[in-house]
């Protein structure tokens, strides 16, 4: 029998799991914490680690995540932030049932599908199937596992792109206690006016969970399966947030690997602590303005240069579900750019952030309806060319802690296209907020 391969993930958020009893005298500092759900990746059952790397890097858009690149050639692979590991099984492939799977949004639904299938996909429907959001060919990857593959309506990727992720979509077979679950863990509904098929979840780290009903045969995945499972992390260490998470009434089990629940159809989720190196896919750790990589000098004159080239107004689509007017002005001779942001259902909400350069780093202070003001400095650009700014201090605010925009990043698509990802700290955890698109108003 094939001995298990665990993804070279696991070893090390296992560690910093473990589970210790506080030392007599000592404060217990698990009743203090509020755990707050965060999509870190998805790990999933493979017979061989090494080719499904491959099928995933060169089929489905995902690339090493170079901090824990070991040289293998089935590193940690990531999708716009979505990472996935593989653990090797005898069986990773259940018969079809509720399952999770990735969402990729792709420019050709016809070329991607026809790349996948040439390295080894296999198709669930032979002609694209119609969605509210476009078309997609739902297919399984060379051990099973269920991609969809989507083109959308309004297009995010351009021809020539690779797949991108879009969200991560979970089949149940009873929406209002799936539903129940996930708010219980923390997530919070986006919409309901997309019922009885789909219920979206607010976008919370590297992806957006959407629950579907189970079509087929309401039969629970038997517990234990190898199936694709859902890996959330964390700060804290997983006596506090076992401790949270019991309190709440949920059933959690302390596993090497860290904490794992069950959805109620059986989906298996972990909740993990990532190395603190993975800093990028982990908003709002301080970093610091002297962060590795940070854009200084003449890439941050560069990169004023192309807010400075914003200038005008902007349409803004939110993955919360408001719409608004972005205005973008330069000012002060050219020093300074305020983008001023009003939200016509909401006036009381509108905003002000404004950019500027301070010597060689270039900086943003966001004017927020939270009634502070966090100041974000440029620090790196991602292999993607996203760009990252993080927090370094604010006004009125007692410490870090207090609730703030504390991370965006940017992603300037065109001259009329890009967007932005904001995250929000408090309490010593930071959760992707939202996601922006803006589209220049012609």
């Amino acid at each position: 029998m094939r001995r298990q391969r665990v993804s070279m993930i696991l070893p090390l958020v296992a560690a910093a799991m473990c589970v210790a009893a506080p030392a007599a005298g000592q404060h217990d500092h698990s009743a203090d914490v509020r755990f707050a759900p965060s999509v870190w990746g998805i790990d999933l059952p493979t017979r061989d680690a090494a080719a499904a790397g491959r099928f995933y890097r060169q089929h489905l858009g995902f690339a090493p995540v170079k901090e824990f690149d070991d040289g293998n050639e089935s590193p940690v692979l990531a999708n716009h932030g979505l990472k996935i590991t593989f653990t090797e099984t005898d069986d990773p492939a259940l018969p079809r049932g509720p399952h999770l799977n990735i969402n990729l949004s792709v420019p050709d639904l016809h070329a991607a599908v026809q790349a996948a299938k040439k390295g080894g996909a296999t198709l669930l429907a032979n002609s694209p199937l119609e969605s509210a959001i476009g078309i997609y060919i739902p297919i399984l990857d060379p051990d099973g596992n269920e991609i969809h593959l989507i083109e959308l309506r309004q297009p995010e990727t351009k021809p020539g792109d690779p797949p991108k992720l879009y969200n991560v979509g979970y089949t149940v077979t009873d929406m209002d206690a799936a539903e129940k679950f996930f708010t219980t863990l923390g997530f919070e509904v986006y919409s309901r006016k997309y019922l009885p098929q789909t219920l979206p979840l607010v976008p919370a780290g590297a992806a957006m969970i959407v629950l579907h009903p189970y079509e087929g045969e309401a039969t629970p995945l038997p517990r234990g399966a190898r199936v694709a499972t859902l890996l959330l992390d964390s700060p804290h260490d997983g006596q506090a947030v076992r401790t949270d998470l019991k309190a709440r009434g949920m059933a959690v089990e302390t596993r090497k690997d860290g904490l794992l629940l069950h959805e109620p159809t059986g989906h298996p989720i972990r909740i993990i602590r990532t190395p603190e190196t993975d800093a990028h896919f982990r908003p709002g750790a301080p970093t610091g303005s002297n962060a590795a990589g940070a854009i200084d000098g003449a890439a941050a004159t560069a990169l004023f240069e192309t807010i400075k080239a914003l200038e005008g107004t902007w349409n803004g689509h939110s993955t919360k579900g408001w719409e608004g007017t972005q205005t973008f002005t330069v000012m002060a001779r050219g020093s300074a750019v305020m983008e001023v942001s009003e939200f016509p259902d909401d006036p009381t909400h509108n905003m002000v952030t404004v950019y500027h350069l301070d010597g060689e780093r270039l900086m943003l202070t966001h004017y927020c309806a939270a009634r502070n003001q966090p100041r974000l400095v440029a620090s790196r650009r991602a292999a993607d060319g996203a760009v990252l700014f993080e927090f370094m201090d604010g006004t009125n605010m007692a410490s870090r802690d207090v609730g703030h925009m504390d991370s965006a990043e940017y992603r300037f698509v065109d001259a009329d296209h890009f967007t932005s990802r904001w995250t929000w700290y408090q309490d010593g955890a930071a959760n992707w907020m939202e996601d922006i698109r803006y589209e220049r108003a012609k």
